[in-house]
């Protein structure tokens, strides 16, 4: 009996102890499988598998664009003005069959010191100031049959003078040659501006119109009042481009049919000694007005 309990309890341990051991070795085949599967499994897929594309949802995207704005709309202003300008000075036109209004007393206007500091420039009509002695002291390039051209080489005998005001007076001469253009009077005329700058750098410059023929004047060649407007008018839009006040002596003088008046000339051409003074009297308004100009711009 007590042999058979001792058998019964020694194979009762045997069993259990068994059990314990499996117990046991399921526990690490467990232990072991967890280990493989959270160290060496991952790493080996990621170095074996595939690369994929990367998905759309991965791919770097840009900030989106933010929608176009109008600039903004600037206050409205108003355009410039132009800086008030004096007006050159103007006259009443000559009625035919009445003498003209004289501006000026020619002796007085002669010796006015104004014209002290002045350089005229002119043909035969230029050659009366030599009848003043004031002139004796003064500068001035006056000859009968005077040309742009001779004038241009003639004005550097005087570069010891400093005037502050040149008066030109030619044309006439030069419209006698019935082939000259207006475009090559005007480049003559230019040359001679150019000298007289380049000479005379402190001097304004007034071009002046060229004087047209009484009605009972026959002309010479290309000498007609029909050239002496055109030219005249060329010569007026040249000196705006060139930004020159252009002297029209002629309007005092001038009837509606473009001739000289017949009562302040004798020859038909060249005005008389009495009314000079009306001459200077408008070379020294429009050289005020010039100057005061110049002042302004300043």
């Amino acid at each position: 009996m007590n042999h058979n309990v001792t058998s019964y309890r020694s194979c009762h341990k045997q069993r259990r102890t068994r059990r314990l051991l499996g117990l046991l070795v399921l526990l690490l085949l467990v232990w072991g499988l967890s280990y493989l599967t959270t160290n060496l499994i991952p790493s080996w897929w990621k170095s074996s598998s595939p690369s994929l594309p990367p998905t759309e949802a991965s791919l770097p995207t840009e900030p989106p664009t933010p929608p176009p704005t109008e600039p903004p709309t600037p206050p409205p202003t108003e355009p410039p003005t132009d800086p008030p300008t004096i007006p050159w000075p103007s006259y009443e036109p000559p009625e035919p069959g009445v003498a003209p209004e004289i501006l000026g007393v020619t002796e007085d206007l002669a010796d006015d010191p104004f014209f002290d500091l002045t350089f005229f420039i002119g043909d035969s009509i230029t050659t009366m100031l030599t009848a003043f002695a004031a002139f004796d002291t003064r500068p001035y390039l006056a000859e009968i049959g005077l040309t742009l051209v001779r004038a241009n080489l003639a004005v550097y005998n005087f570069t010891s003078y400093d005037p502050r005001h040149i008066f030109i007076l030619l044309g006439a001469n030069d419209l006698v040659n019935s082939n000259l253009t207006t475009e090559n009077f005007l480049a003559n005329y230019k040359e001679l501006i150019l000298t007289l700058r380049e000479l005379f750098p402190q001097a304004m410059v007034y071009p002046q119109s060229i004087l047209p023929l009484a009605s009972f004047h026959p002309g010479n060649n290309g000498l007609n009042n029909e050239r002496i407007l055109i030219f005249n008018l060329a010569l007026a839009e040249f000196c705006r481009e060139q930004e020159l006040p252009f002297v029209d002596i002629g309007q005092i003088w001038r009837l509606p049919d473009s001739s000289l008046h017949p009562l302040i000339t004798s020859d038909g051409l060249h005005i008389n000694y009495r009314y000079y003074g009306s001459w200077l009297q408008i070379l020294k308004d429009y050289a005020l007005i010039a100057t005061a100009r110049s002042e302004m711009a300043e």
